[in-house]
């Protein structure tokens, strides 16, 4: 696993991150890599390569389902 040092973080935001780490009794640590993985943000490329690969590993996009199967479905 990698670090990552962030330098200059203005002390609200930090004693605001220790106070919600204490609330949730874990570490400020903790709390700040929770708060990071949960956060991942990606590109519209990011995203339509994901999609791409989504839809290669279902097959490929389906046909709609007809009334029938939608109503069966609803059932």
């Amino acid at each position: 696993m990698g670090q990552v040092l962030i330098r200059n973080l203005p002390d609200n935001v930090i004693g605001a991150y220790k106070t919600k780490a204490r609330l949730a009794g874990k570490s400020l640590e903790q709390v700040l890599r929770e708060t990071l993985e949960r956060n991942v943000p990606y590109t519209p490329e990011e995203r339509a390569a994901l999609s791409k690969e989504f839809l290669a590993l279902s097959g490929g996009p389906h046909p709609p389902l007809s009334k029938d199967e939608y109503r069966e479905g609803l059932e």
